[in-house]
């Protein structure tokens, strides 16, 4: 029989929903139907909507309608394909020049709440959201945990930024039914901390743990080191890449599955990790999803650049917003297992600032060095590969004993040849890989993040 919480909490929770909080109730049905509608209207509603949202921003963001005068777009915006590709895509550096002129102007900004990118891949930037957005967010987050075998009434556990407190009827719902979540920064972390952090979600009852990838991870390691285990049955990752082998051993330490959210600051559960683990369902009741080489539409097995335009945020307009992500896409019209009808994509690859580029001219991305260092994690407890000049990488690295620099040469043969032997290659053994402002540890410092580190140290 399922413990008390778990059956006492849905029923406060839907009690809400129906009495109080009917505008997520609506919100709720209104997804559910989303995900279950046929792939081609769900590509027409998430069109129509996407330039439906570009006109009105147009009209209440005054920079966004300067950006659209600039690149000679014609409003208002007709619905067909070419016209939408004519549209100039946006970066984070956009909002950042003018940033109150990218606003909805017609809103009170008291009234909207503010979110904030970690800075990982550059500075942070602070931006509105509305309620509206909030509210998608949520349910589309909340339907997704379900499909993977979630319940309301889970006990939930986190290693990420500090964790918002609940208020109000969901503050007392929590504390009523014994529900309140355990959470621990990704920020103050340290692999000496994993005991403490292991025996809080074990005494907790914890059945859902969710965190930062790299931060995960290293507690998974570093437990597994120590003997040391405790079962959640749900975990999910994000805000960076999960390797296959960081992925086995969370599975193997929490006796769980471990599953992928897709996603950023900017644009919250884009996609979540297929309960049957062919790539990630992209919500398209919130978003319109291209993938682009360049300004060109990739096609089914092709890899691009992740772009969205989140047509629920009325705040400031997203719209063809590039993430800064590589994805692969699937066909379409490929059914699912898990019978979800929303499109997929088969692989979400990281950052394409995740990358350094050799004196020979070519860029080797982040994944070669996870792939390559991804074996010595018995001998390692993290990494971090930095560029300090064009022609030279110093790879950082926490060993687990006194041989580890030896088993990790062996791999220099693989670097060399991938870079092109252009390249010198030391090693330098520290205590740990400090994690950054935003609590996440960063696996590759390209050249010009690096300088960028320097100069502003002095």
């Amino acid at each position: 029989m399922p413990p008390l919480p778990e059956i006492v909490y849905p029923i406060l929770q839907t009690t809400m929903r129906l009495l109080i909080r009917r505008a997520e109730q609506r919100e709720l049905w209104f997804q559910k139907r989303m995900r279950r509608a046929d792939v081609s209207a769900l590509a027409d509603y998430s069109f129509r909507q996407a330039v439906a949202y570009a006109n009105r921003m147009a009209e209440v963001s005054p920079a966004y309608r300067r950006k659209l005068n600039e690149a000679g777009v014609k409003l208002p915006i007709t619905e067909s394909r070419e016209a939408w590709l004519s549209l100039p895509t946006l970066r984070k550096s956009d909002f950042q020049q003018d940033s109150d002129e990218w606003f909805n102007n017609t809103l009170r900004r008291d009234e909207l709440q503010w979110s904030c990118t970690s800075g990982s891949t550059g500075e942070p930037y602070r931006f509105p959201v509305d309620a509206k957005t909030l509210r998608g967010e949520h349910i589309s987050f909340e339907l997704s945990l379900r499909a993977l075998g979630w319940r309301p009434g889970f006990r939930e556990g986190a290693l990420k930024m500090e964790m918002p407190p609940a208020k109000g009827l969901t503050r007392l719902a929590r504390r009523l039914t014994g529900t309140v979540p355990i959470g621990f920064s990704a920020v103050e972390f340290r692999k000496e901390h994993a005991a403490e952090v292991m025996s809080a979600f074990r005494d907790g009852n914890v059945k859902y743990l969710r965190g930062y990838s790299s931060a995960l991870a290293l507690l998974a390691q570093e437990a597994q080191q120590k003997g040391l285990s405790c079962q959640i049955p749900l975990v999910t990752t994000f805000g960076e890449g999960l390797s296959t082998a960081q992925q086995e051993v969370i599975e193997k330490v929490f006796h769980c599955q471990a599953y992928r959210d897709y996603g950023g600051s900017e644009a919250m559960h884009v996609g979540f990790e297929c309960p049957a683990r062919t790539g990630y369902h992209l919500d398209l009741s919130r978003f319109h999803v291209e993938v682009l080489d360049g300004e060109r539409t990739v096609q089914p097995g092709e890899t691009g650049e992740i772009v969205v335009t989140c047509f629920r945020n009325g705040a400031m307009p997203f719209v063809r917003y590039r993430m800064g992500d590589l994805g692969t896409v699937t066909d379409p019209n490929e059914p699912c297992p898990c019978e979800n009808t929303q499109p997929r994509l088969s692989a979400v690859e990281g950052r394409i600032n995740d990358t350094i580029l050799t004196p020979t001219g070519r860029f080797v991305n982040v994944l070669f060095f996870v792939y390559v260092l991804e074996f010595a994690h018995e001998h390692i407890t993290g990494f971090r590969v930095i560029q300090r000049d064009t022609d030279w990488l110093e790879i950082l690295y926490v060993p687990r004993h006194d041989r580890a620099l030896e088993h990790l040469k062996k791999i220099e043969p693989q670097i060399a040849e991938r870079t092109d032997g252009s390249m010198k290659i030391t090693w330098k053994e520290v205590g740990e890989i400090p994690p950054s402002p935003s609590g996440k540890r960063r696996i590759l410092v390209p050249l010009e993040v690096w300088k960028a580190q320097q100069a502003g140290k002095s």
